[in-house]
Parts: C-alpha cells; sequence; structure tokens
C-alpha cells in the first residue's frame, strides 16, 4: 500500500501544470485588433516598435490618408487588399491598440493569444 502512495504522489507530481509552463507576458508579441495584425516589443515594461501587418499575406502595411480630412486605411503592396477605414490619425491609431495590449495585459487575456499555436 505505502508503494501505491508513493507512485500516485510520483504521478501526481509529473503530470499537475508547473508555474514555469505559464507563459511569460513578454512573450505576448503578436496579437489582431481593428481588422489589422500587429507586432511589438517591449523595452522594460513600455511597448515599441509596434507595427502593422497585412491579416491575408502577413506583409506589413503602411496608412494611407486622405489629405482634406482625417481618414485612414492601409493598403497591402503584396496582396493588394484595402484594410480598414478609420477615422483617426495614425498616431491616434497606434495609441488605441497599445491601450488594447495592455487591456490584455492587465485582465490575463493576453495567455489565450500567447497560448495560440
Amino acid at each position: 500500500m505505502p508503494t501505491l502512495l508513493v507512485l500516485g504522489a510520483a504521478a501526481w507530481l509529473a503530470l499537475r501544470p508547473s508555474k514555469s509552463q505559464e507563459p511569460d507576458w513578454r512573450t505576448y508579441t503578436t496579437d489582431r485588433f481593428l481588422e489589422l495584425n500587429w507586432r511589438w516589443q517591449y523595452a522594460g515594461q513600455s511597448i515599441t516598435d509596434l507595427h502593422p501587418f497585412c491579416p491575408t499575406c502577413d506583409y506589413q502595411v503602411v496608412p494611407q490618408s486622405d489629405a482634406y480630412r482625417l481618414h485612414l486605411e492601409f493598403r497591402c503592396d503584396s496582396c493588394r487588399k484595402t484594410i480598414g477605414k478609420f477615422e483617426d490619425s495614425y498616431g491616434g491609431l497606434t495609441d488605441r491598440v497599445e491601450r488594447f495590449i495592455q487591456q490584455k495585459l492587465r485582465t490575463g487575456a493576453w495567455k489565450d493569444v500567447a497560448r495560440r499555436p
């Protein structure tokens, strides 16, 4: 009987999830917001190098703006897809995305994204 207890305890210890299997928040560096894929890095706890990518072909996209009013859209040079139409500046858009990232970091929702294959 003691042998069974020892074997059972060893099996439980081997199969239980450990804290080290939890993803580190710094692994969360990509997600989809506002119809675009975004990638970034961290410098300490600050989000840096935030860039948008085409959700179809993963080519980095740059904003196209309307000179007469505040209108922003992205056109992919690779697959020619037009992505989003925003009534915002590029700085305003990246600020909004950064706040979405911060929200997921605060709520723990980033873990679901980090675990995706």
